[in-house]
């Protein structure tokens, strides 16, 4: 039981790093603009989302290393 917890705290770390790392690279792809009416069309809410799945990983990680 106790391998099954630990190998779902790796997962969970796993997946938020591969999400916020993801995130951060669309953020990093797509072109802001400006169009005709001069209004700026950007996805600024990806970097604060980004972060907090990569914070939320680095947390979990922590985690499964004291728990160990």
């Amino acid at each position: 039981m106790d391998n099954l917890v630990k190998n779902k705290t790796k997962l969970l770390t796993l997946v938020l790093m591969a999400i916020g790392i993801i995130l951060l690279c669309i953020k990093g792809f797509t072109g802001d603009y400006v169009d005709a009416a001069g209004i700026l069309h950007e996805y600024f809410f990806l970097i604060p989302v980004s972060f907090a799945c990569l914070a939320a990983g680095v947390i979990s990680l922590v985690i499964s290393f004291i728990k160990q």
